[in-house]
């Protein structure tokens, strides 16, 4: 038994899960991908053992655990990528989310002249979380910041991962989720991370801005020597060619866009900017 699903072995061939509606639903063994997971220190059943238990959209199956409590709901993500230009690098990270069971790719802009790649995806929490991991870590492998140009304010390959709650899920399952997920990508790929809106250690990190203050450059140069600019997973350096991402949950999912004006005058560009807000 594992937070809230039972598994009971049939014959050697079949494998009933019975939710906690005492619901039961039989497929074939080799359909398993991953199994009740053990404390190795205690021996006890891990609360976050019971992830990604069936291929083939089983959703009821899809359910992710953090922190011992199930997340069956649906989670929005707008993951943003360093990567704008190179149609085939566009298409390769895109991939990763496509044709994945428990997971909609809602759509995703490629801009040449910002070289960025947004993307919006709604899926079940596992779901979404493996396919963040599986592009984030193409992107890394396929983008190197010190050949990165673009018109727009970033840190890394993969720049921003956000996420807000969308269906049947909390803000602070969704603050959980984000956290684990950026404990994750540095886990496996090395590259540091900075924690935004509900999981900032601090306040003026609930935005963008001050993490990403100089871009990639600036933060390269400055973070080895000023401790407040320091990540909050990692050593104070960037990954070499990666750089570094910032993850973070957020209440609500705001609708960004860009205005690309015809003069140097900030004061015009602040006027308008004061319409919006």
């Amino acid at each position: 038994e594992a937070d809230g699903l039972r598994l009971q072995r049939l014959e050697t061939t079949h494998v009933a899960v019975l939710d906690v509606n005492n619901r039961l639903i039989a497929f074939p063994a080799g359909d398993i991908v991953s199994r009740i997971g053990r404390n190795r220190r205690t021996g006890e059943n891990a609360p976050w053992g019971c992830f990604g238990f069936a291929r083939g959209g089983r959703e009821l199956l899809q359910n992710v655990s953090v922190r011992g409590e199930v997340m069956s709901g649906y989670i929005l993500s707008d993951p943003n990528f360093s990567a704008g230009k190179d149609k085939d690098v566009v298409e390769k990270i895109v991939a990763k989310f496509r044709d994945r069971p428990s997971l909609k790719l809602i759509g995703y802009e490629p801009d040449p002249d910002f070289d960025r790649l947004p993307i919006e995806v709604l899926g079940r929490p596992e779901a979404l979380r493996e396919a963040i991991l599986d592009a984030a870590g193409e992107a890394y492998k396929l983008i190197d910041m010190e050949k990165q140009h673009g018109h727009h304010p970033r840190i890394g390959a993969v720049d921003t991962i956000e996420v807000y709650p969308a269906r049947n899920i909390t803000i602070d399952q969704c603050r959980d989720f984000a956290e684990e997920l950026g404990k994750e990508i540095y886990k496996r790929y090395n590259v540091p991370i900075f924690f935004t809106g509900k999981n900032a250690r601090r306040p003026d990190r609930e935005g963008l801005t001050v993490i990403r203050k100089g871009n990639y450059e600036g933060l390269r140069d400055s973070v080895s020597k000023d401790p407040s600019r320091a990540p909050d997973i990692g050593p104070a350096k960037l990954h070499p060619t990666a750089g570094a991402t910032i993850v973070g949950a957020l209440e609500q999912h705001d609708a960004y866009f860009n205005v690309v004006l015809d003069t140097t005058d900030v004061a015009i560009a602040r006027k308008l900017a004061s319409y919006v807000r």
